[in-house]
C-alpha cells in the first residue's frame, strides 16, 4: 500500500465516523440540509492522501437531512472501496465525483463516482461485496433512489440518483 493511501481500518474511522461527520455538518444549520460539496469534502477527506487525487464538481445543493447521511454513508463506502481496490490503492489513482439536478431543485439529484489510474478491472466481482450491499440498501432502498456499478477497464463507474423530493422524513403520524 502506498504511503499516501490511509489504511482503509483507520480512515475516518470508519462507517461510524461517516455518520458522525454527516451529523456535525447537520447540526451546523440546525438539521434544516446539507450542502453537497461540504458533505463530500467531509466523507473524502480522510482517504485523499498526499496530493490532489479526487476532484469533486457540480452545482450548489442543499441536500435535506433525510438524504444527507445516508448519502454521506454511499460516499463513505465508495471511497473505502477505492482505496482497498481501487483507484485510491495505488500511486496516481484518480476519483472524480461530479452531479447535477435533473427536474429542479426539489427533483433528483444525479452523481456520477469515476476511478481512474488504478489497478486494470479484468471483470465485475464475483461477488457483491458489503459495501455493495450498503450502497443499494442505502441509496434504493433507504432513499427510493438508484444506482449502477459498472467495472469499466479503466476503473470503477458508480452511477446514483438520489430523488430530493422524495427525501424520507420523520413519520410523525407514527409517533403519535
Amino acid at each position: 500500500r502506498p504511503p499516501e493511501a490511509p489504511p482503509p481500518a483507520r480512515a475516518g474511522a470508519g462507517r461510524g465516523g461517516a455518520l458522525a461527520r454527516a451529523h456535525t455538518l447537520l447540526a451546523q444549520d440546525r438539521w434544516a440540509g446539507a450542502d453537497l460539496r461540504a458533505l463530500l469534502e467531509g466523507e473524502l477527506a480522510p482517504f485523499r492522501g498526499a496530493g490532489q487525487r479526487v476532484s469533486l464538481e457540480g452545482p450548489r445543493v442543499a441536500v435535506p437531512a433525510s438524504v444527507a447521511q445516508p448519502l454521506g454513508m454511499a460516499a463513505h463506502e465508495l471511497a473505502t472501496n477505492a482505496v482497498k481496490h481501487g483507484a485510491l490503492s495505488v500511486p496516481g489513482g484518480y476519483v472524480s465525483v461530479t452531479w447535477r439536478l435533473s427536474g429542479g431543485p426539489e427533483g433528483v439529484l444525479r452523481l456520477r463516482w469515476v476511478e481512474t489510474g488504478g489497478p486494470p478491472v479484468r471483470r465485475p466481482p464475483a461477488h457483491r461485496g458489503f459495501g455493495s450491499r450498503v450502497l443499494e440498501a442505502t441509496l434504493r432502498g433507504q432513499l427510493g433512489g438508484s444506482v449502477s456499478l459498472a467495472w469499466e477497464e479503466k476503473g470503477l463507474v458508480c452511477e446514483m440518483g438520489v430523488p430530493l423530493s422524495r427525501a424520507p422524513g420523520p413519520d410523525l403520524a407514527a409517533e403519535g
